[in-house]
């Protein structure tokens, strides 16, 4: 069942994310070809369009992410959803798996767009460019890399699913019917919130702790204090400890919510 779910919640979510992901890339293109062959009228044009939709994007990909989450599950949709023969977990997991898939291909359409950029703008040497990606490869210490990239890909994982569980968790908050005016004000002030005071939160233990945590330094692993200014952290103790309670609790607010609190018969 969980697996229906997602295939549902995916076809009818993928046309606006497969458009503006396409969006995205077509327009880097255009600005780099058109500077890259000196087309001037058409480097106004792209450029504009290119500089106004980049910074959109992710608005856009979050405003989608709103719509789409709180029309399946605080509509007359949600209501037919929340209805059906399968737990409040699969329904809630069913919506951070499509999520997180939708907020994870963007990731990689803004690094694909950026690379494309520089390629066509940098002239790259692509024989160059081979050579040394093969020579990476031979001295390359193969166990770290994969340590540090499935490192990196949890703490992604994380912090996408941290977005998710609180933006259900105030779109539960407004859908409860205690809130009856100004929902997109409060809404927003919810989340800023939340970010103020996490990120504060952070701030001060990563602080009270020496920015205790995992980093790679001089080639090896090394958990403690931050051994250096030069270092790159893998994670810190602290800031990820926030993300995990945080998500956690935003997660079991949201379940209880819908559980116990929210009034399906407002949604129709």
């Amino acid at each position: 069942m969980l697996l229906k779910l997602f295939k549902h919640g995916f076809k009818e979510s993928r046309q606006e994310m497969i458009i503006i992901n396409i969006m995205l890339i077509a327009f880097s293109l255009g600005l780099a070809l058109s500077i890259r062959l000196e087309m001037n009228t058409f480097i106004i044009v792209f450029g504009s369009v290119y500089f106004f939709f980049y910074f959109a994007y992710f608005a856009l990909l979050i405003r989608g992410l709103i719509r789409t989450l709180n029309n399946r599950l605080f509509t007359r949709e949600g209501y037919l959803t929340l209805t059906l023969p399968v737990s409040i977990d699969k329904i809630l997991i069913s919506k951070f798996l499509i999520n997180f898939f939708w907020l994870a291909i963007a990731g990689i359409t803004m690094m694909i767009s950026v690379m494309l950029m520089i390629l066509i703008l940098g002239g790259v040497n692509f024989i160059n460019m081979l050579s040394e990606f093969f020579t990476l490869l031979v001295d390359i210490n193969w166990a770290h890399f994969f340590i540090i990239v499935i490192i990196m890909f949890i703490n992604m994982l994380i912090n996408y699913i941290q977005i998710i569980a609180v933006i259900l968790a105030v779109l539960a908050l407004m859908n409860i019917g205690k809130i009856k005016k100004n929902k997109t004000i409060v809404g927003i002030g919810l989340l800023l919130i939340f970010l103020f005071v996490t990120g504060m939160l952070s701030i001060i233990l990563n602080d009270a702790t020496n920015g205790l945590g995992l980093y790679y330094h001089n080639g090896g692993f090394v958990f403690g204090a931050q051994p250096g200014n030069f270092t790159f952290p893998l994670f810190r103790v602290a800031s990820l400890a926030i993300t995990i309670f945080s998500t956690v609790g935003a997660y079991f607010l949201t379940r209880y919510l819908i559980q116990n609190k929210l009034e399906l018969e407002n949604s129709l």
